[in-house]
């Protein structure tokens, strides 16, 4: 474990950001198709590089993204762990639980494990859930 030394503040500096499977900003879920349930008995198959959501950086504003009921659904400059924005979701009268969808993103066929992150700052629980979708739509 690499220590980082203090700033004349006392401070330490942030490490320098490494790019992340799929970096977005929120507590979502993934929409994705083609991927069948597996076995715990079957071998895996390793897929190498990121699959990468459309706007996963939020600088084209909230292309590529849904809000999940009548939520608001913004981005703002405050806070961002790639690029100089990220997505801004508030609560409201009319969104008790703040949400959003990315669009889907086709992934390989067949068996294989996914990994999903997400950098989320809120004053609450959050999570994040990735659905898998058939060619069909359905899950």
């Amino acid at each position: 474990m690499t220590q980082l030394a203090r700033d004349d503040r006392g401070t330490r500096p942030r490490p320098p950001r490494r790019k992340r499977l799929l970096p977005f900003l929120v507590a979502t879920a993934m929409a994705v198709t083609g991927l069948s349930a597996s076995t715990p008995a079957q071998a895996v198959e390793r897929v190498s590089g990121d699959v990468e959501l459309t706007n996963h950086g939020f600088e084209d504003g909230t292309t590529g993204w849904s809000a999940t009921g009548d939520c608001a659904l913004g981005t703002t400059t405050r806070w961002s762990s790639e690029g100089g924005r990220s997505l801004q979701l508030r609560a409201g009268s009319a969104c008790d639980e703040p949400g959003v969808l990315s669009d889907p993103q086709q992934i390989k066929d067949g068996t294989g494990h996914y990994t999903v992150t997400a950098m989320v700052q809120g004053r609450a629980a959050a999570g994040i859930g990735a659905v898998f979708l058939d060619d069909d739509g359905q899950v």
